[in-house]
């Protein structure tokens, strides 16, 4: 059963574990790789990468993951207006935004000078987990008030180099959060120790 986690956003009704390999279009692009494809009650489609090593080219990776990511709906003869918003969601182990302490920064497309949106179907998220652990060392955060903030900490417990979860961890804060996000967050811990939901 999906639950929103009092998040305010739409309800998640699919969750896909892509793991796919994205050839580019040239002979010399990049391979990239898409870990979650997510779709809300809404429509909306979100996909989440998980980048754990600096390629130095994240920002043109999440804009060509977003441009596959909403034209692929796209059949002969359908209307743009048919198509879905999509949300890119970049979470990192490094840190991307030299200009800002904040862990997670969030872009639209704006127009330059008055600011007003100029669609709603492009929305970027980054999510510098280094600036969140800083954050949460200065107890800046409030994990168990905030929603977004304990589902990365709770990722931040799999050390993936030593292919380790920290579990002591993990079961400190697994009742908390399981009462207070039902299902999905009892499928994040699977997910996050290597098992099936």
């Amino acid at each position: 059963m999906a639950n929103k986690c009092n998040t305010g956003r739409n309800t998640i009704t699919n969750i896909n574990f892509e793991n796919t390999e994205a050839g580019g279009e040239y002979a010399d692009d990049k391979q990239s790789r898409l870990d979650l494809l997510v779709t809300t009650e809404a429509g909306e489609t979100i996909n989440i990468e998980i980048q754990f090593t600096n390629q130095h080219d994240m920002i043109m990776r999440s804009l060509y993951y977003w441009a596959g990511t909403y034209r692929r709906p796209l059949q002969k003869g359908m209307a743009y207006r048919d198509l879905h918003p999509v949300i890119a969601i970049n979470i990192l182990n490094f840190d991307l935004f030299a200009g800002t302490d904040q862990f997670h920064t969030t872009y639209h497309l704006y127009e330059d000078e008055q600011k007003f949106r100029l669609t709603d179907v492009m929305e970027f998220h980054f999510i510098e987990m280094s600036k969140l652990i800083i954050d949460w060392k200065a107890n800046k955060l409030d994990p168990w008030n905030d929603v977004l903030a304990r589902w990365l900490l709770m990722l931040g417990m799999v050390d993936r180099r030593n292919s380790k979860v920290y579990d002591d961890k993990i079961k400190g804060r697994q009742a908390k959060t399981a009462t207070s996000c039902g299902n999905a967050c009892r499928t994040h811990l699977v997910w996050v120790r290597g098992g099936s939901p």
